[in-house]
């Protein structure tokens, strides 16, 4: 739905990012405010939203570039995984 408007974005070092992954990276995030309602704080819920931004833009960019959705599982994944570890220690 987003592929007309993949020529416009920005780059970031030698990364680009696409204007259809940066929305996607933020819808991404913004859906994580659900948390709210399992009883958690407002500053967690707005930490882990602010990380979300930033991992689905990361996975996105994975997506986009390689065309495999495998790449961006791996990656959201790998921050479900690394949450679950640091909230058990």
């Amino acid at each position: 739905m987003l592929n007309p408007i993949k020529s416009y974005g920005i780059n970031l070092y030698k990364i680009r990012l696409s204007l259809p992954v940066i929305i996607s990276g933020i819808l991404f995030g913004l859906m994580h405010f659900a948390l709210i309602g399992t009883g958690a704080s407002f500053r967690f819920v707005i930490q882990i939203v602010i990380f979300g931004i930033f991992l689905g833009m990361i996975a996105g960019y994975f997506q986009e570039k390689h065309n495999n959705f495998t790449y961006a599982f791996i990656v959201h994944m790998t921050a479900n995984l690394s949450g679950l570890i640091i909230s058990m220690m």
